[in-house]
């Protein structure tokens, strides 16, 4: 039989306040894990071309002195 992880035990603690925290960040956990907005924008390739290009004449400068 799989033993309960310190989690699992907290959320069924005696003690009220123990596991009013517990179920609250369980409450909490459920509503991130179900909401469907994603509002992590992702890196474009316009927003690194500006890095891309300054590195780029670096590496041409670096090369081209040791040539």
């Amino acid at each position: 039989m799989k033993e309960k992880s310190k989690y699992e035990q907290n959320l069924q603690s005696d003690d009220p306040f123990i596991r009013g925290m517990y179920e609250d960040l369980e409450q909490r956990i459920q509503v991130y894990e179900n909401s469907e907005n994603d509002k992590t924008e992702h890196t474009q390739w316009k927003d690194a071309t500006g890095v891309i290009t300054i590195m780029s004449l670096i590496t041409i400068l670096l090369v081209a002195t040791v040539i």
